[in-house]
């Protein structure tokens, strides 16, 4: 009989602070845990602010460790608008994120709003689809997972095995009602619950196309290197991939095919944790990321508007295992998973040690359920 994995739904509140963590970097870059988060960003004048006009964060930690940060706070902004003028609003925004590999949590809340215009303004409301500002967050997480049996072997992989990985969502998404689709895809509220699948090696090959500096490498040996250094580069994260799915949450303000199209299922909320789950045949030991996005976007058509994305109670991550298998962490921390068994060093990992020093981290009521294929 297979059993479910799952780390207890916290329902409490979650206090953010930021932890801003480095750590060593691995050569198989697993685990991970990532948090970030824009919000109040804008190329506009600042006329008068609450906080810093620097308006992002981001911390990526290799150690296992939970991440999580938070900012907000509210300013005003003079848009110049077209035909000529500006129009004054009060910008506020509100965003949290939290990841953490110990409970299978993934964490994550937006709010943006706008006034009307305010005294001084020399320009007219925009059209709809003129103008507009944005906020975001998100949590993620990322392990690599191996099987053994009974004996503590590696698991031979059977015709017919399943791996299924399970999420309670809980959250709510406030959009008001007349609000329209957007133009731009770059402008649409929704949140959105993102899961990959990589061969082992994966999160390495990401890591190494995240950190890839182009130009720098193009000062060096030349562009034409450089793009084909990117082609390689991405060329790998694509040739690991596995399989992959994604959830919309939610009421959402999405151009055609975003929700409820190919590779996002949309899903409604109803006030009590959605469970979710993913069944897929990795073939063997495997590496996965899941993140929780929250995007929302104001056009300037609005005021005294306000739209928020809040899942900062919590989204859950579980797994169910073929019958009889072990699954070890590399993190040793995702619940219902075991810490590898042995602690030496992978020949890649001792090598990069050897040579290169330690590389700092860059950057329930029952639920019901909604199965992706």
């Amino acid at each position: 009989m297979t059993v479910r994995h799952r780390a207890a739904v916290r329902m409490s509140s979650w206090f953010p602070a930021a932890l801003l963590a480095a750590a060593v970097l691995p050569a198989t870059a697993a685990p991970v845990s990532h948090w970030s988060a824009r919000h109040l960003s804008s190329n506009e004048y600042i006329r008068s602010a609450e906080h810093d006009s620097t308006d992002s964060g981001s911390v990526k930690d290799y150690s296992g460790k939970a991440t999580e940060g938070a900012a907000a706070g509210s300013r005003d902004l003079a848009y110049s608008v077209p035909g000529g003028g500006f129009v004054i609003r009060t910008e506020t925004s509100d965003v949290q994120a939290r990841a953490d590999l110990a409970t299978g949590e993934l964490k994550a809340r937006a709010v943006l709003g706008l006034s009307g215009n305010l005294a001084g303004s020399t320009g007219v409301t925009p059209a709809f689809g003129e103008r507009a500002t944005t906020a975001r967050a998100e949590a993620s997480f990322a392990d690599r997972f191996s099987m053994v049996d009974p004996a503590g072997n590696p698991y031979a992989w059977l015709p017919g095995d399943r791996f299924t990985f399970s999420f309670a969502a809980d959250g709510v998404v406030s959009i008001p009602g007349a609000y329209a689709t957007p133009l731009s895809s770059s402008l649409m509220n929704w949140a959105s619950l993102r899961f990959n699948v990589y061969h082992v090696g994966g999160l390495q090959a990401i890591e190494d196309f995240a950190s890839f500096d182009y130009f720098a490498y193009a000062g060096l040996h030349g562009w034409d290197a450089a793009s084909a250094e990117f082609a390689r580069l991405m060329n790998e994260v694509d040739s690991r991939k596995i399989t992959s799915t994604g959830w919309c949450l939610g009421d959402n303000r999405t151009i055609a095919g975003f929700c409820g199209g190919t590779g996002f299922a949309q899903v409604a909320l109803a006030g009590e944790p959605v469970d979710l789950s993913f069944e897929f045949d990795p073939g063997g030991d495997f590496e996965w990321i899941a993140s929780l996005e929250m995007d929302v976007a104001m056009d300037l058509f609005y005021e005294n508007q306000i739209v928020g994305l809040d899942f900062s109670h919590t989204v859950t991550a579980g797994f169910v295992a073929p019958e009889g298998v072990q699954v070890r962490s590399a993190s040793g921390l995702f619940p219902g998973a075991t810490a590898p068994s042995d602690t030496v060093p992978e020949p890649s990992t001792l090598a990069l040690l050897l040579a290169a020093g330690a590389l700092l981290g860059r950057q329930r009521s029952r639920p019901r359920s909604v199965t992706a294929a």
